[in-house]
């Protein structure tokens, strides 16, 4: 192994999660390749990182590229930030960030408290909140890892046990399944759809 690229002071505490994310797009008849690297803190923010790699050093050689981050954006959870008639808290730590592999731009976060929240990050404008995990939902401690099931078309429940082949009561859904583990011992699987909605 070698370190290719450090950042001192990229969070004011310790990093507990990192994850990475490829974004394309064609512009002009040229494919477009943009990765983000999302980190969460026990400071309380997650900061979305470009990473940039050197266009000097060829393709075709067999070495790394050298790779550089620069900070897109930085935000908090909502579900860290205080609510006591204005009194200001301490932002919860981030102990979990996961990005979607069907959809790049969306990203779950966990949180110290348990607590869990989806967000659509884009490349130019700010992170938005997409969705917090309802609380009867969540863990009651740290959330420890969060992770996506790489595949996004789900059969419903609605077809035949009896014959499984039976297509007319088979349907197809773009749902994402997130899974969760906790401090609590336990283990929480979502079904998410395509529009973030559920």
């Amino acid at each position: 192994w070698e370190l290719v690229w450090a950042k001192d002071g990229a969070h004011k505490r310790i990093i507990w999660s990192v994850h990475a994310s490829i974004f394309q797009s064609d512009n002009d008849d040229e494919r477009t390749t943009t990765i983000l690297v999302a980190s969460g803190s026990r400071d309380g923010t997650v900061k979305i990182w470009n990473l940039l790699l050197d266009p000097s050093s060829s393709k075709e050689e067999e070495t790394l590229q050298q790779p550089s981050l620069s900070l897109l954006h930085s935000f908090e959870s909502i579900s860290g930030r205080g609510r006591n008639d204005g009194e200001k808290k301490k932002a919860q730590a981030v102990t979990a960030v996961a990005f979607a592999p069907e959809e790049p731009s969306l990203l779950a976060i966990g949180l110290e408290s348990g607590h869990m929240e989806l967000w659509k990050i884009a490349l130019v404008d700010s992170p938005t909140l997409v969705r917090t995990i309802p609380e009867e939902f969540c863990h009651i401690s740290t959330v420890t890892k969060l992770a996506w099931r790489p595949s996004s078309t789900l059969r419903s429940s609605n077809r035949s046990r009896h014959n499984p082949d039976d297509d007319d009561l088979a349907t197809t859904t773009n749902r994402m399944i997130l899974a969760s583990a906790s401090v609590d011992h336990g283990c929480r699987v979502f079904e998410v759809s395509s529009s973030y909605g559920s």
